[in-house]
C-alpha cells in the first residue's frame, strides 16, 4: 500500500484543502443553493480528491473526474485562473498516484 509520506498523496491533501478554501470563499453560508459553476466544480473536485485519499479502492471513476473537470476549466483558464491551476496540478498529482499505483 502507500506509504503516509508518499509525495503525490501529500500534495494532493494540499490541493484538496485549497479548492475547499477556494469553494468557501466564493460561497457565504447562505447563498449555497446558487452555486457558480466554478466554485461547484471546485467542490466536485475536492470530493473526488477526497475519494481516492481515503479509500483504497477508489480509482478510475475518481480519476476520470478530475481529468474531466481540467478538460472544461482548460478553456476558461482567463476566467478563473486559480481554479484552473489548481485543477491542473491535481490532475498531473492524480496521474502519479494511478502509476504509483502500478508499482505496488
Amino acid at each position: 500500500m502507500f506509504s503516509i509520506h508518499d509525495p503525490a498523496r501529500e500534495t494532493l491533501a494540499k490541493i484538496k484543502e485549497e479548492l475547499l478554501k477556494y469553494y468557501h470563499e466564493r460561497c457565504p453560508q447562505k447563498r449555497r443553493k446558487e452555486l457558480e459553476l466554478d466554485v461547484a466544480m471546485a467542490w466536485s473536485a475536492a470530493q473526488h480528491i477526497s475519494q481516492l485519499l481515503t479509500d483504497p479502492f477508489a480509482g478510475q471513476l475518481h480519476e476520470t473526474c478530475i481529468d474531466e473537470l481540467f478538460a472544461i476549466v482548460i478553456f476558461h483558464s482567463e476566467e478563473i485562473p486559480q481554479l484552473y491551476q489548481l485543477l491542473d496540478r491535481a490532475n498531473f498529482w492524480v496521474r502519479c498516484l494511478e502509476k504509483a499505483k502500478e508499482f505496488y
